[in-house]
C-alpha cells in the first residue's frame, strides 16, 4: 500500500472537512452583530493550512450591514466637464483629450485627468490651507465632499490632497480624487469621483469577513502569501467604462503583501 499516497489524501479530506464545517458555522452566524472569537480563530488556522497568514488584528468581530446606495457621475458630459478646467476656449485633440492654455484634461470611462497650471489665488502654507483650498476649489466643480476622508501629503514643491468618498462611514474604494498643488497653482487633479443621491436601508444578506476570507483562498496569491489588511466598502463596477449613474456594489477589500489588492463581491448570492 503506498501509505505516501494515503496520508497525503487524509490531509486533503481533514482540509476539506474543517473548510465545510467553517463555511456552515459561518452561515448561521448571518443574522447576529458579532462574530464568536472561536470563529475567527479556526477561520486563520483554515487560512495557515492553506499558506495564507493573517494577524488576528485585522479581523473585526461586529458584522456590518452596509447601506443600499445610489450614486451620480460628477461627470455628466465630458465637453462641460473639461471646460471647468480648461475654460471655454478648449480644443478637441482626440475623442476624449482636450487642450487650452490653462492645460490638457484627458477621459478614460469614468475616470479624468487634468495637468496644467491652475492659479489658486490663495496662499498654501500648510496642510489646513490646502484642504480648505482643495475642497473649495472641488466643490465649485460640483464635487460633493460632504461624506468624504481626506489624506494629505507634502510634496517637494508643495501639497498633495486626496478625497475617498463613503456612505456611513464605509470607504467607496474607486470614488477618489486627488490634487496637486504646487507654488499656488493647481498642477493635476485626477480619479473618479460619484456624488451619492440615495442611501437607504440595510444590506443585510452581506457575507461575514471570515466568510469572505474563506472564499478568498480560491482567489490568493500562490502560497505561502499574506493578507495585510481587509474591510468592507463599495465600489462602482467597471469604472474603465463610462457611467452616468451607479448603484454601488458593496465589497470586501483584501490586501496582500505583495501588493495585490482583491475586491471580492460581499453580497450572497442565493
Amino acid at each position: 500500500m503506498n501509505w505516501y499516497r494515503a496520508k497525503t489524501i487524509l490531509i486533503f479530506l481533514f482540509l476539506f472537512a474543517d473548510l465545510f464545517l467553517l463555511v456552515n458555522i459561518i452561515g448561521s452566524t448571518r443574522k447576529q452583530t458579532s462574530i464568536a472569537p472561536e470563529i475567527i480563530t479556526s477561520t486563520v488556522h483554515v487560512l495557515k493550512n492553506h499558506g495564507i497568514e493573517i494577524n488576528t488584528d485585522l479581523i473585526s468581530q461586529k458584522i456590518i450591514s452596509p447601506t443600499y446606495a445610489e450614486a451620480d457621475n460628477v461627470i455628466t458630459d465630458y465637453d462641460e466637464f473639461a471646460k471647468l478646467f480648461l475654460g471655454d476656449s478648449v480644443s478637441k485633440n482626440d475623442v476624449l483629450i482636450y487642450e487650452s492654455a490653462a492645460g490638457t484634461m484627458k477621459f478614460d470611462g469614468d475616470s479624468f485627468n487634468y495637468t496644467g497650471k491652475l492659479e489658486s489665488g490663495t496662499a498654501i502654507s500648510d496642510e489646513k490651507s490646502a484642504q480648505d483650498f482643495a475642497s473649495k476649489f472641488l466643490k465649485e466643480k460640483g464635487f460633493d465632499l460632504s461624506d468624504s476622508v481626506t489624506d494629505i501629503k507634502k510634496n517637494p514643491n508643495g501639497m498633495d490632497v486626496t478625497f475617498t468618498n463613503t456612505v456611513k462611514s464605509l470607504p467607496v474604494f474607486n470614488s477618489v480624487v486627488a490634487i496637486s498643488i504646487s507654488n499656488d497653482n493647481v498642477i493635476s487633479v485626477s480619479g473618479v469621483w460619484f456624488n451619492v443621491t440615495s442611501a437607504k436601508g440595510q444590506d443585510s444578506n452581506v457575507k461575514t469577513v471570515t466568510s469572505a476570507l474563506i472564499d478568498f483562498i480560491s482567489s490568493a496569491s500562490s502560497a505561502p502569501t499574506q493578507i495585510t489588511g481587509i474591510s468592507l466598502g463599495y465600489i462602482v463596477p467597471e469604472s474603465n467604462f463610462y457611467h452616468k449613474a451607479s448603484s454601488l456594489v458593496p465589497v470586501w477589500e483584501i490586501k496582500e503583501a505583495n501588493g495585490k489588492i482583491h475586491y471580492p463581491n460581499a453580497r450572497i448570492v442565493e
